[in-house]
């Protein structure tokens, strides 16, 4: 069951504070709660945040080996030697790569711009490209957002005459390279005041250096988008970048830009940190991923529009549509090896395909981990080695756990929520093994329970116009200034409909909460959930709806509660299921065989202590409506499901927490059944309740008959499946699947594999409806 937890922040903030900003900004007390508990908990420091702008921005050489920097590549522009910048291969490389390339050009430098390929040369400044550099005759190597743990390149450079000067912004390690040209702020002897900026932010104080802050201004759009996208706290000097840089692209956006959002058909206007995170910054990262990084390089470094522009935002788009494509496939690839071993009941999940592109797996080994919520670590293949790429969860850190082996890696890097390695293939049974029992030993299996936090608790009332723009004025969001999260507990789902073309299907309704009702929708709701309640608890984001211009909440998440339209909802996702099954236990009840009278007090005490023994693995299998009914109908169950201690199971929305489900529920594992079957739970009261349930199904001779030769006309040279059937002749499917089976048992039709059905004359020997021994057990059961 999904669980919902206000965001805790380290500091405390009173009234008194809150008070204060409110009357400072004007902000409705909730936003003003908020910005307090974030840390801005003073009018001035309100005001600043609320209004980022060139003045927050800080002087750049407070940057370590800044002004020494500037001193050499000052010297190369003016003595006409050739340079190289060199840049990672996404969007915070290209971007701030692409940015100082143009600075240094417009400068009059001999410059060239060239980055690694992902897939040949792997992260970072290599040898070969020393080499081919030295061969150019380049006396000068500018790094951007790479080179601080390139020592052994570094030094090949300088063997061959060429100084580098290293911007970047990754972790240092002990050992620096050995050059005096090292600009980062996260080295150990830095004063500088903002020490998260993102490798484009870092090429951007440089450009400033070299030039004015009117001049640096000119790339801020680039270096905006290479911040936002890269995921840095979206705070201090880097809010104020991707505040102006949001701007310059709203009014004045750069050739490439421009082209590359026209390609995508997004609109600049009023694009917002989230349209630049995940509209044009994916497609800036395709280039990388999918193949070289050349093609982003050019179209940002563009200065004028053009063909050549056109193709390459064409192409980066093409590239992005085939990185989503290769994704899906991973995917669909690695859903079907999580089913098939069930390494969903893994504490982490491991897969590895040859196959599978290195350069994305790590955004599928992501929604692998969201969906399960397991960390996942996803294995491609490269020149063979494999290449993997690790995602996890709150409160594991993946870095740690992985690092307990890192003896067995050829390459390892990473932090807590992400992490990158090279293993041979022969190596990754062992690691799924060691790194699971690692899990096992090392956390609780609290820190697997399924967790989303959120920001502010608010009623339906509480949501308008004004609160949607006071939230809005927290932009540009990102890392540690996420969009807040709106919860409301406890409210009803009314007015329910599906929205969405060519089978996307949205759901739209009124949320209501003590008399006041709200629009909201929540997106692709079919594509996660199975079935509804009318009671949740909500995760909302507001907004206004575009049409009737009032406000609108966007549901992220949703908790559903115990009640009678959960249950209606649950029969009708497995009405198909459930209509076999009964057909099925039937029969075997009719035979007495295959299944165990189970005393009721016994079945009780067994649930009962299962449920106290874990939140995890406990699977009850109610397979037909009348086990389903008997089993919701016992107090524990009862209490268990409105509890949240039981839910209902739902494919759609894999969880691991204790459940009644309908078949099959993979990745449990403690089952117990109640229904017809081997140590299943069945006694008198449940039998009883199959004898009532039979009168659903049983057709007499008559009825039969003409059902047989309706389906015979409605069936023809097009099968049909049973549901188009059942709607064709306006009859109920429990009693078109008796009389299907009953005709199947009579050889009266034949149901080929895909599940239509061919209508056959009956050309053989009459057959008395005795002989089919669905007919006979249904029969003798409603008898008996």
């Amino acid at each position: 069951m999904l669980r919902f937890e206000k965001r805790t922040y380290p500091v405390e903030c009173d009234s008194e504070k809150v008070a204060e900003i409110q009357k400072a900004t004007g902000l409705l007390w909730p936003v003003a709660k908020l910005l307090c508990e974030r840390g801005i908990d003073n009018p001035r420091d309100a005001k600043r945040f609320l209004h980022p702008g060139p003045e927050q921005l800080h002087d750049p050489f407070l940057l370590p080996d800044m002004r020494e920097s500037v001193q050499r590549i000052d010297k190369a522009i003016k003595d006409g030697e050739k340079m190289t910048v060199f840049c990672d291969y996404d969007a915070d490389g290209i971007c701030g790569g692409s940015a100082l390339y143009l600075y240094l050009k417009d400068a009059g430098a001999h410059v060239r711009i060239m980055t690694p390929n992902r897939h040949k040369e792997g992260y970072g400044l290599n040898a070969p490209a020393v080499e081919q550099i030295a061969s150019e005759g380049a006396a000068l190597i500018i790094t951007v957002d790479c080179g601080i743990t390139n020592t052994l390149e570094t030094a090949l450079a300088k063997s061959l005459g060429i100084d580098v000067v290293i911007t970047d912004h990754h972790e240092c390690g002990a050992c620096l390279p050995q050059t005096p040209y090292i600009i980062n702020p996260k080295r150990a002897d830095s004063v500088y005041p903002c020490p998260y900026l993102a490798g484009c932010g870092v090429a951007f104080k440089l450009i400033h250096a070299l030039s004015s802050l009117e001049c640096a201004m000119r790339y801020i759009d680039l270096v905006a988008i290479g911040t936002i996208t890269d995921i840095v706290p979206m705070l201090d000097e880097n809010r104020a970048i991707a505040a102006l840089g949001i701007s310059k692209i709203q009014r004045n956006p750069s050739a490439g830009i421009a082209a590359l959002a026209q390609a995508a058909g997004i609109s600049l206007d009023s694009i917002s940190s989230f349209g630049l995170s995940f509209g044009l910054g994916p497609r800036i990262n395709a280039a990388g991923r999918m193949d070289t990084a050349q093609a982003a390089i050019d179209l940002l470094s563009a200065v004028k529009p053009g063909y050549a522009l056109k193709q390459n935002a064409a192409r980066l788009c093409a590239l992005n549509d085939q990185r989503k494509k290769e994704v899906e496939d991973i995917l669909s690839s690695a859903e079907d090896m999580i089913r098939k071993n069930e390494y969903m009941k893994d504490a982490a999940i491991v897969l590895a395909d040859e196959n599978w592109n290195p350069g994305v797996v790590g955004i599928a080994a992501a929604k692998i981990a969201e969906k399960y919520f397991r960390p996942c670590v996803l294995f491609g293949g490269s020149e063979g080695s494999l290449v993997g790429s690790a995602r996890s969860i709150d409160g594991v850190n993946m870095f740690e756990v992985l690092g307990a082996f890192a003896e067995r890696y050829e390459k390892f890097g990473g932090h807590a929520r992400a992490a990158g390695l090279t293993v041979e293939p022969s190596a990754v049974d062992a690691l799924r093994r060691d790194v699971c029992e690692y899990l096992s030993r090392n956390y609780d299996e609290s820190v697997f329970m399924r967790k989303k936090y959120y920001d502010m608790t608010l009623d339906t009332a509480d949501i308008t116009c004004k609160l949607v723009g006071d939230i809005e004025r927290l932009e540009p969001f990102g890392q540690s200034n996420e969009k807040p999260l709106i919860a409301v507990l406890d409210a009803d789902m009314a007015e329910t409909r599906f929205v969405g073309k060519e089978g996307v299907s949205h759901l739209k309704f009124v949320m209501e909460k003590n008399g006041a009702g709200i629009e909201a929708i929540s997106f692709f709701f079919r594509d996660a959930h199975s079935f509804t309640s009318r009671r949740c608890d909500f995760l909302c984001e507001a907004g206004i709806n575009d049409y009737s211009a009032r406000p609108q909440l966007v549901v992220r998440h949703m908790a559903m509660k115990y009640d009678d339209k959960l249950v209606k909802s649950f029969f009708a996702a497995n009405s198909e299921v459930m209509i076999q099954r009964f057909l099925d236990e039937t029969v075997s009840l009719c035979g007495n065989a295959g299944h165990a009278f189970v005393n009721e007090s016994a079945f009780f005490e067994t649930i009962q202590k299962e449920l106290k023994a874990s939140r995890f693995g406990l699977c009850i299998i109610a397979d037909t409506h009348p086990a389903l009914l008997r089993l919701i109908g016992m107090g524990v169950i009862e209490d268990a499901l409105k509890a949240g201690e039981l839910g209902f199971f739902d494919q759609r929305a894999y969880s691991a927490d204790n459940c009644i489900a309908c078949g099959t529920a993979a990745g449990h594992d403690r089952i117990y059944r109640i229904g017809v079957g081997e140590s299943a739970f069945f006694d008198d009261k449940l039998k009883n309740a199959y004898r009532q349930h039979a009168k659903m199904y049983f057709t007499e001779r008559d009825e039969l008959l003409d059902i047989y030769r309706r389906v015979s006309q409605h069936t023809g040279r097009s099968p049909r499946t049973v549901g188009e059937i059942a709607h064709r002749l306006a009859i109920s499917g429990e009693k078109l699947c008796f009389a299907l089976r009953v005709f199947t048992e009579l050889e009266l039709i034949d149901v080929i594999k895909s599940g239509r059905i061919h209508a056959i004359k009956n050309g053989g020997p009459k057959k008395s409806l005795r002989q089919s021994e669905c007919y006979r057990c249904f029969e003798d059961i409603l008898g008996g």
